[in-house]
Parts: C-alpha cells; sequence; structure tokens
C-alpha cells in the first residue's frame, strides 16, 4: 500500500512516488536489509511462492479523511539497491490502465 503524494514532518521525504504503467519504484522502511527476512521476502518472493499487490492512493487524505487506495495489480521483483532502506524496483504484471494512469497523474 503506498502513497504518492506524502510528507515527513520536516517536509517531503518519501521517494514512493515514481510509477509509470509498467514498474514501480518503493523504498522500503528504514530499517529493512536485503539479509533481513522482510528484505529477502521482497527479493524472492517468487521462489518462495509469494506474490505481491500493489494499492496505490495519489495523497493520504481527501476532504481531511483518509483516501482509498486503487488496486494496481500484481508485480514482481526487479531489482534493488542499498540498505536500511532498500529501494525496490518492481515490474506491474499487466501495465496500468489508461483510466488508472490518469487518476494518477501518468501518461500511459
Amino acid at each position: 500500500m503506498i502513497t504518492l503524494e506524502k510528507l515527513s514532518k520536516s517536509g517531503p521525504d518519501f521517494p514512493d512516488s515514481s510509477l509509470n504503467p509498467t514498474e514501480k519504484f518503493w523504498q522500503s522502511q528504514r530499517s529493512t536489509k536485503p539479509s533481513s527476512k522482510k528484505g529477502r521476502g521482497l527479493a524472492e518472493h517468487n521462489a518462495l511462492g509469494s506474490r505481491i499487490f500493489l494499492f496505490v492512493r495519489k495523497s493520504g487524505l481527501v476532504a481531511g479523511k483518509g483516501a482509498p487506495f486503487i488496486y494496481c495489480g500484481a508485480v514482481n521483483y526487479l531489482s534493488h539497491t542499498g540498505s536500511e532502506p532498500m529501494s525496490v524496483k518492481f515490474a506491474l504484471e499487466t501495465p496500468l490502465s489508461a483510466e488508472v494512469a490518469a487518476a494518477f497523474g501518468i501518461q500511459s
């Protein structure tokens, strides 16, 4: 579950905003290492028989209430860089529809 437009208390601090019709770049929690259970679960999800599903919302609030997430489909791990946090690149199994891409301001 990813919120594209997030702010930390000190201002913009989260690089989760990189989404295009076929790929998603995501940054894990700051404590996640590639060697940790969570890190291995991301990188090895196919071998472990797990699937990862992507839910995205543009911002956290709409009219003062929690904004709904939009289901964007299943993703597969492609690569990562870094540690604590990990920056992970996923491929969407099915590209975003034009309607969903437009909802996030993405040209398809």
